[in-house]
């Protein structure tokens, strides 16, 4: 259900809430000021779960693990939890306020400006980093026994710096750790594509040098100011992760001291039990390493570094905003790429809403930064996406239609309305992960597979059908299949952002469904939406008739719609009201209330019908 997000000038709790910071999947996070007596105040980071996640358990409980686990981290390096609560019916935390950048945006800086960092910093950003691990993963409860916690999510993103040269961890929304449960679905891929360890791709047990793992990929892009593991999709940035192929590491290691180098190199290793077998051991290496090159690891040299890029916040009373955050080219946008100034617009089939047109017409990668690029930027909300898509195949658009949330990015590409292809940071979505799962496909055999796609270029379903393990016919399937359930995914997500690059074609992916666009768009919110939102939406205008909409009308067997819901469609203008069309064609039989209101949903999705006050 769409929700609506609290005002900046209302209350939470103790908190006088501010200017919205960011939004992703599961929770937003506001500036906050807490009043005390004389004049006292006081700035926070205020994190709330979205309303309409309250009652959905597991999420609950994964935001009262962060928090749980959070203020147990009392750390200079961690990004402090000070307070927790619920008001009003919502859960909050207070966290620290930094004053500062996150290390996305001073790579997306470097980078822009065709540099590197210098070497001193790189080694000082790691170094913290690896001290405030080195904490959380020996941290221990209050008798002493080991809380066996694991970041999983250690990427540029969750590494803030201060205008005093302070660096903290933050963003522990999915540790492990041996006092939670494991909320980790099969087939889930728990971080972001650009940021994980072998074992992570790979869907196995992770311990704390996963995190170490990770932070040799940070390390290894602050001194090459581009990404490690690269790639046109995600898939192959997955390969290059489990093969911890360092080819870019190699080809751009120039000017590197062979002693960084095979630090990193030990790091980076594929094999857990041949990296540094703990954050402390990472350090102490760190430190020899820049003992030996004669560089600093004090604050001094960052706080000048930071205030000569001017990428520090103004003093206005607001933090940053952290969009669009550096991802570099091929990996997936952290958490912080649907952040800040790119603010959301209402769905531009209601709204018009355009940006400037596209300066080319390249591919997007994941995690691109697309405020330049796109022809126009929505919200995604539920009960809106519908009418979004059905503007695009009634205008016929040829282009590609990027979705993007806190934990995943989603690529759908389409040929004069129809969709035709699309990609996926999400693991269980991928062909082999789809094959495993349906037990058409071993482990082994994937593999081998994976390690003769790296020889011989070929993607993997191709290999496969080469193999015999697939015939043609079954690929052409699975693939189409694949496409259908990513966009069927799509309709289960409660928040995040649209964008929309005209001209832009995957030729290369393009697989032809066998249903049209607007039957595949009712087939998902079959599946996906629930009677209550449904009744929910309609409340409000229960007692209020329908009109004929601007839209031309649709052949019917083109939406996919039941005779039930067709009939309750074609009946809605002779009724004068909604409760009055549904306790007649409930009386008659002629549809349950639940084939009705889905008949109204569509129809007016589609503009066939008008409903006053719908968005």
């Amino acid at each position: 259900m769409a929700h609506a997000s609290v005002v900046a000038g209302s209350m939470l709790g103790p908190y006088l809430l501010g200017d919205r910071l960011g939004l992703g999947g599961m929770a937003e996070v506001y500036v906050a000021h807490r009043a005390g007596p004389r004049g006292f105040a006081k700035r926070f980071a205020l994190k709330r779960i979205l309303p309409e996640l309250a009652l959905d358990a597991r999420f609950v409980a994964m935001f009262c693990d962060e928090a749980r686990i959070c203020a147990a981290l009392c750390h200079p390096n961690i990004v402090q939890v000070v307070d927790f609560g619920e008001a009003q019916g919502e859960l909050f935390m207070a966290m620290e306020f930094v004053d500062g950048v996150s290390l996305a945006r001073l790579l997306r800086t470097v980078s822009a400006r065709r540099e590197r960092f210098p070497r001193a910093i790189a080694l000082r950003i790691a170094h913290e980093v690896l001290r405030g691990l080195a904490f959380a993963h020996a941290a221990q409860d209050e008798h002493g026994r080991p809380l066996g916690i694991v970041h999983r999510d250690v990427s540029p993103g969750n590494v803030l710096i201060g205008r005093a040269g302070e660096i903290k961890l933050g963003d522990f929304g999915i540790v492990r750790s041996e006092f939670v449960d494991r909320r980790t679905y099969p087939g889930e891929l728990k971080g972001k594509v650009g940021y994980m360890s072998p074992e992570q791709v790979m869907g196995t047990e992770v311990d704390p040098r996963s995190d170490l793992f990770t932070v040799g990929i940070i390390l290894a892009e602050m001194l090459l100011a581009r990404p490690l593991f690269a790639g046109q999709n995600e898939f192959e940035i997955l390969t290059n992760i489990y093969e911890a192929n360092l080819d870019v590491l190699e080809r751009h290691a120039d000017g590197l001291p062979q002693s960084l180098l095979e630090m990193l190199k030990k790091a980076l290793s594929r094999e857990p039990q041949q990296r540094f077998q703990s954050a402390a051991e990472f350090r102490s290496s760190l430190r020899d390493v820049a003992r030996e090159l004669g560089a600093p690891l004090g604050d001094s040299e960052i706080v000048a570094w930071l205030s000569s890029l001017g990428v520090l916040p103004s003093r206005s009373g607001t933090h940053e905003r952290l969009a669009p955050a550096y991802e570099p080219a091929g990996c997936v946008a952290d958490t912080s790429s649907i952040r800040g100034s790119e603010s959301a617009a209402s769905s531009p089939a209601e709204s018009g809403q355009r940006l400037a047109q596209p300066l080319v017409v390249r591919t997007p990668r994941f995690g691109d930064p697309l405020t330049r690029v796109a022809s126009w930027r929505s919200a995604l909300e539920r009960m809106t996406l519908p009418a979004v898509l059905h503007a695009i195949a009634a205008r016929e658009e040829t282009g590609l239609l990027v979705a993007r949330n806190e934990r995943r990015e989603k690529h759908f590409f389409f040929v004069e309305g129809e969709l035709c292809a699309a990609r996926s940071t999400e693991h269980s979505e991928l062909l082999g992960a789809r094959l495993l799962r349906a037990n058409r496909l071993s482990e082994a055999d994937l593999a081998d597979a994976l390690g003769s796609c790296k020889a011989t270029g070929r993607a993997l379903g191709e290999e496969l059908v080469a193999r015999g393990i697939l015939r043609g016919s079954s690929l052409l399937r699975e693939l189409t299949e694949q496409v259908e359930a990513r966009f069927n995914e799509l309709f289960s997500w409660h928040a995040g952002n649209l964008w929309f690059v005209q001209g832009v074609r995957e030729p290369q992916l393009e697989i032809k469904t066998p249903s049209l666009l607007p039957a595949l768009v009712t087939h998902a919110i079959r599946e996906a939406y629930t009677d209550d939102e449904l009744a929910l939406w309609f409340a409000p205008a229960g007692k209020l008739p329908v009109a004929r909409g601007p839209a031309r009308r649709i052949d019917p067997s083109k939406l996919g719609l039941s005779l039930a819901e067709r009939r309750a469609l074609e009946r809605s203008v002779q009724e004068s009201s909604i409760e009055s069309l549904v306790g007649t064609l409930s009386a008659e039989r002629v549809a349950t209330p639940r084939e009705t209101l889905f008949g109204l949903f569509v129809g007016v999705s589609i503009g066939q019908i008008s409903i006053p006050g719908w968005r």
